[in-house]
């Protein structure tokens, strides 16, 4: 705002070439001159690289959509994986039972050493 003021109090005849081209944004109502999602602190701090706020937040965003999809697809593994490993634990009981299905009563008669 204060910059603004400062275009509307300066003389024309004193604007420089980006002051002169900012006030003809201001007249067009282009606000494509303000530092929207961008911040001179940030932009300082190297840790992002002067890269501004929503690039970074859609850059995230992206990252994110990626591991969503890794472990939405290490899940899908992991559940065909379980699904095998029931069946075989089934089919290993099946085997067990039909191999102790004749013995069946004769353990009721059998006496264990009881520990």
């Amino acid at each position: 705002m204060a910059f603004i003021f400062h275009l509307r109090e300066k003389d024309t005849e004193d604007y420089t070439g980006p002051e002169q081209s900012i006030l003809n944004q201001i007249q067009r109502g282009d606000v494509g001159w303000l530092p929207l999602g961008r911040s001179s602190l940030l932009e300082a701090d190297k840790t992002y690289g002067g890269e501004d706020t929503l690039s970074r937040i859609e850059r995230e965003a992206q990252g994110a959509r990626r591991d969503l999809k890794a472990l939405s697809q290490g899940q899908q593994q992991l559940q065909a994986a379980l699904r095998s490993l029931s069946r075989r634990v089934d089919e290993g009981v099946e085997r067990v039972q039909t191999v102790l299905t004749p013995y069946e009563g004769e353990a009721d008669l059998m006496s264990f050493p009881r520990t």
